[in-house]
């Protein structure tokens, strides 16, 4: 069974699901759209997530530019997700805004009650009503919440004013929906998020890969940086992205092993990627191996990124943010997957490895751990000999 990561969340959006539309009475505003003909001028696209998720509605955005090209789409993103849609023809505005909640907030999960958390929330206000006063001027004609959030579909999607709101009720807020769906965890992210746009009627069947668009200045650093690092095209360049979060991260000592085999059975090139963030881990994964890696984690941009892995012969990673970029590409991926469902955020270039406990599918802090480690218990079950078997096959396949 899926469980969400805050019954508290969950529990408190019910509550005031019940309560909120005593007050604002939401059904007489959605009533007046009933009967009438649906023009689309303008749309918001509330996604205020981590850059994966961001990555993964690039899909709905071309669907709904190419349905509705007249129509002006506003996209409210978290700053640090912003980069993913740059140079993308498929949008018209971004607004970046980033709540005291969730992803965008390193300890945000930290503070949850006492005078720390009123004092957070306070001094969000301003800058959530200064929001709220843009938005509104917007006079938007439909907003999209993807996330299925009490907090988006009530703050952002009902007070801006749009006269219709498509969404999800993952955590409460059906009442302020106009057209309310039944969110299917045994379907892909991408086709959950499309079919927000089949409540629209329109066809989504030919929508189906996530886009990241490079530039020639991206293209042309990283070929530059290739062959500063004296890698061609002829080398076989393996690309590791070993972070994530850590019930989804595979222990350091098994990727320097994995390193370790790579260039002593296939004479590999190493790279490892990753944020600034991972930069410490990355390290210690090279110091750990016996092999020259070369370390690039902290030194890309997220199209900068793209272009490398369009020019290497195979990435490794876990499920996060870079398996969506590298979804975004051909590259052949072996993504390393742990309590999460690999069909749910999986592309159609990645292999995935998974060794399922009788828990799974979840994501949890309740996660089953090894024990007196940090690691999960299903993903550590992964051994280097299951991503070797993987290779040869590839291998085998292209000669």
């Amino acid at each position: 069974m899926i469980q969400t990561r805050s019954k508290l969340k969950k529990f408190f959006g019910r509550i005031a699901d019940f309560i909120l539309p005593v007050i604002f009475r939401p059904q007489r505003k959605f009533k007046k759209l009933c009967g009438s003909q649906r023009i689309l001028r303008k749309a918001l696209v509330i996604r205020l997530d981590n850059m994966g998720d961001v990555i993964l509605l690039t899909p709905f955005l071309e669907c709904f530019k190419s349905n509705y090209p007249d129509c002006s789409i506003s996209v409210l993103l978290r700053p640090a997700s912003a980069p993913a849609l740059e140079n993308n023809p498929r949008f018209d505005n971004i607004i970046v805004h980033n709540p005291p909640w969730g992803t965008g907030n390193r300890g945000a999960r930290k503070i949850h009650s006492g005078f720390a958390s009123i004092i957070k929330y306070a001094s969000y206000m301003p800058n959530y009503l200064y929001l709220l006063m843009q938005l509104r001027k917007e006079k938007f004609d439909i907003a999209f919440d993807a996330r299925g959030d009490f907090r988006n579909i009530f703050l952002y999607g009902y007070l801006s004013g749009s006269k219709e709101i498509i969404g999800y009720d993952r955590t409460g807020g059906s009442k302020f929906l106009s057209t309310h769906l039944s969110f299917d965890y045994n379907k892909s992210e991408i086709e959950n998020n499309l079919d927000l746009l089949k409540a629209l009627g329109a066809d989504t069947r030919d929508y189906k890969k996530v886009k990241l668009y490079p530039g020639a200045r991206d293209e042309a650093y990283v070929g530059n940086l290739l062959a500063e690092m004296n890698i061609s095209a002829e080398d076989f360049s393996v690309c590791i992205s070993p972070g994530a979060k850590i019930i989804q991260r595979w222990p350091e000592q098994k990727i320097a092993a994995l390193i370790n085999t790579l260039a002593e059975k296939y004479g590999a090139q190493i790279l490892i990627s990753g944020t600034r963030d991972e930069y410490g881990l990355a390290r210690q994964i090279a110091a750990m191996s016996k092999k020259d890696v070369h370390v690039l984690t902290g030194k890309l941009t997220i199209l900068q990124f793209t272009a490398l892995l369009k020019r290497i012969s195979l990435f490794i990673c876990m499920d996060t943010g870079a398996l969506h970029v590298a979804g975004a590409t051909e590259v052949p991926t072996i993504c390393l997957f742990g309590p999460t469902s690999s069909k749910r955020f999986g592309h159609d270039n990645v292999i995935p490895i998974q060794k399922r406990q009788p828990c799974f599918p979840i994501l949890h802090e309740s996660c089953q751990k090894i024990p007196g480690s940090i690691y999960g218990e299903c993903i550590n079950l992964i051994e280097v000999k299951d991503i070797v078997e993987k290779i040869d096959k590839l291998r085998q396949a292209r000669a």
